[in-house]
This record gives C-alpha cells, sequence and structure tokens, in this order.
C-alpha cells in the first residue's frame, strides 16, 4: 500500500519544526524537512547562511522534488510520509497537478506570537517589517491561486488526514 503524503504548510515561527518532530518520534512515519529548500534558494540566489550545504544536501530542480514527494518511495518504508513545507519557497512555476496527490494541512500561529518569536532571533524585528514580508509572500502565493485553493479545498479535510497511530506503532 502506497503510503500516505500528507504535506504541512506553514511560514517561519510558527512551531512547525516542533509538530515535524513530534510525528518524526511515531514509528509508522518518516519526515521530509522542508525540501524544496534548495530549488528556492538555487532560484532565487537567497544569501541563507549554510546555503552551500543546503544546495548540496537536496536537488535543486523542484521537478525533481515535486516528482519524488508526489509519486516517489518516500526516504524509509513508512505508511505515513509527514513533509514540512515553507510556503514562502514555492515559486508560481512549482504549483501545480503534483500538489493532487497529497494531502495538505496548513499551520497557522497567532500572527501576535510569530512577530514575538521573531523578535527573540531578530531584534530588529518590528511589526511593520514582518507585516510587509508577511504581505509579500502572500501576494506571490495568491497570484497563483495557490492560497485560494488551500483554503477551499484542503482546510476541509484537515482533521481527517491522520489516523491515530495503532496499538502496534505506538509500542
Amino acid at each position: 500500500m502506497p503510503p500516505r503524503r500528507l504535506a504541512v504548510w506553514s511560514g517561519p515561527r510558527t512551531l512547525s519544526t516542533a509538530l515535524m518532530r513530534s510525528f518524526s518520534s511515531r514509528r509508522d512515519c518518516v519526515v521530509s524537512d522542508e525540501p524544496f529548500y534548495a530549488a528556492y534558494l538555487a532560484a532565487t540566489g537567497f544569501a541563507h547562511p549554510g546555503r552551500d550545504e543546503i544546495l548540496a544536501s537536496q536537488p535543486t530542480d523542484w521537478r525533481v522534488v515535486a516528482h519524488a514527494l508526489s509519486t516517489g518511495k518516500p526516504p524509509l518504508d513508512r505508511p505515513l510520509w509527514y513533509q514540512k513545507h515553507m510556503a514562502h519557497h514555492m515559486r508560481p512555476e512549482m504549483l501545480g497537478d503534483w500538489l493532487d496527490r497529497i494531502d495538505h494541512v496548513m499551520l497557522v500561529r497567532d500572527p501576535a506570537r510569530v512577530i514575538a518569536s521573531y523578535r527573540r532571533v531578530v531584534p530588529t524585528m518590528t511589526p511593520q517589517r514582518r507585516w510587509r514580508a508577511t504581505f509579500a509572500v502572500t501576494a506571490r502565493t495568491a497570484e497563483t491561486g495557490w492560497a485560494i485553493r488551500a483554503t477551499t479545498s484542503l482546510a476541509l479535510r484537515i482533521m481527517s488526514l491522520v489516523s491515530p497511530m495503532s496499538e502496534e506503532s505506538s509500542q
């Protein structure tokens, strides 16, 4: 039986890493952490700390990543494949039919808590600066229809995506 492919979409500072680590502790689950990051860095030229290591560790062609995530074999043979994604890593050309072969969840956190969390690691972060960055990402995704598609067809299924662990997998 093919694995259930669960794409969890979020932005920075939304506790997405904590949730991913929680899923990684399940015996029935394998996780992938930001699989489009190298493709995003290659396409944008963004100078991020650790850029060279990220580019060396992941495919830089988004089509290779999309194919692997939607139809490829998971990194480990498990019934659940949890895929942690950052919405801002997606460029318009990366969106397509491959998304229809994956279940999706949108992870949202109270914006005030996101900003407070950012300020702990980026002291110069102001609400105005964060809102400008958030607006830019939202505008980019809305142009492609991704935001509308996500809220209409995916949010309705959020509660039924992951079944509880079986007794066998929790031991």
